[in-house]
């Protein structure tokens, strides 16, 4: 019986809605519908794509090790999901492109349009930023001061002069002025069943010897028929790349946010490589349980 109620404890719900008019996934464990009763939020803001199917075991992990005690909620970036036949990839197509939902600023004011909307105001928030999730944070933490933050996570930080790290260097002009390239072969792709898909993607990833082989479906969902998910990733991307034109003024910005909530708000967990690591990500976080739950009981 035990077993069985942990088994339900750990099923994830996913939730699809527009949100500053674009479609939006919400992958949640946990509590579904929070209440003024629930005291913590875990939010994962996802990197790029904004994906949140790639964070499953993560956030399951999370979950777990906090003894189910908290939600453990991620927001697909603006756009970032394949949503259900019923549902178009934005709601609203003026406003949408008025407001820019799917660049770099659009996504920032996604962030805080969700928490307005499906998070109560006395609700501590436990951030989890990572890529370029931590520099999203950061900007929510600036533009709306009153959030109740307890805690802003940071997992491979991509915050400041993006395009000129090793692999910024390579994939900004890729993105930017080579991605029409590759259309055609994705479009073919596209056009297979999404069995075949999955095994070129397993065989294409075969020489990872970790694989979580709950990354392939959210994978899969890439490389489905709807090019619009793989414009408004570019799009994301590319708004990086051209925003790092004012990496002194953004430096001295970001610097005075991360100053003004003091190191007590905030951790950062750098990787030797780029590729993220949940293992060492959940040993990271875990080791401060006994702070966050006596910060929790305070709260």
């Amino acid at each position: 019986m035990e077993t069985m109620a942990t088994e339900r404890r750990d099923e994830p719900q996913t939730d699809f809605m527009y949100c500053s008019g674009a479609a939006t996934e919400v992958l949640k464990f946990g509590s579904c519908q929070l209440r003024s009763g629930h005291k913590v939020l875990f939010l994962i803001i996802p990197g790029n794509p904004g994906v949140v199917g790639f964070y499953k075991t993560f956030m399951q992990t999370l979950h777990m090790m906090f003894g189910y005690q908290y939600p453990v909620w991620a927001a697909s970036h603006a756009g970032h999901c394949v949503p259900p036949t019923s549902m178009d990839m934005v709601d609203d197509t003026y406003s949408a492109e008025e407001d820019d939902v799917f660049g770099l600023n659009g996504q920032i004011e996604h962030k805080l349009a969700f928490l307005r909307t499906h998070v109560p105001r006395e609700t501590s928030l436990v951030l989890v930023g990572h890529s370029i999730g931590c520099y999203i944070i950061l900007e929510m933490m600036k533009r709306n001061p009153e959030l109740k933050v307890l805690k802003a996570v940071m997992l491979f930080p991509t915050i400041e002069r993006m395009a000129q790290t090793p692999q910024g260097k390579v994939m900004t002009p890729v993105l930017c002025y080579m991605r029409y390239v590759a259309y055609l072969p994705l479009f073919l792709v596209s056009l297979l069943p999404d069995t075949i898909k999955a095994g070129l993607i397993k065989l294409v990833l075969g020489g990872i010897s970790a694989l979580d082989s709950s990354v392939i479906q959210p994978t899969v969902g890439l490389l489905s028929g709807d090019s619009g998910v793989w414009e408004v990733t570019n799009s994301l991307f590319i708004k990086v790349g051209r925003a790092n034109i004012f990496n002194r003024m953004v430096s001295r910005a970001l610097t005075c946010t991360v100053w003004k909530h003091r190191s007590s708000d905030f951790n950062t967990h750098r990787g030797s490589v780029t590729i993220f690591s949940p293992e060492d990500a959940i040993h990271f976080i875990y080791s401060g349980r006994s702070l966050l739950l006596y910060s929790f009981s305070k709260s």
